[in-house]
């Protein structure tokens, strides 16, 4: 069907694009995709960052 032609382009854009991201995060230590409480920690630290930064 015709128009799958233009979904799968659009799929395939939405993962390339993820796979940047998630490459990009790792790199950068900001995302810990294997470790949960690793992420959780860093997560709650930004938190924390964020919110001293607002007083």
């Amino acid at each position: 069907m015709i128009w799958r032609l233009p979904l799968k382009a659009q799929l395939d854009t939405a993962i390339e694009t993820h796979q940047k991201i998630a490459a990009y995060m790792i790199e950068n230590e900001m995302y810990h995709p294997y470790d949960v409480t690793e992420q959780v920690d860093h997560d709650l630290k930004k938190a924390e960052t964020a919110l001293e930064l607002s007083k």
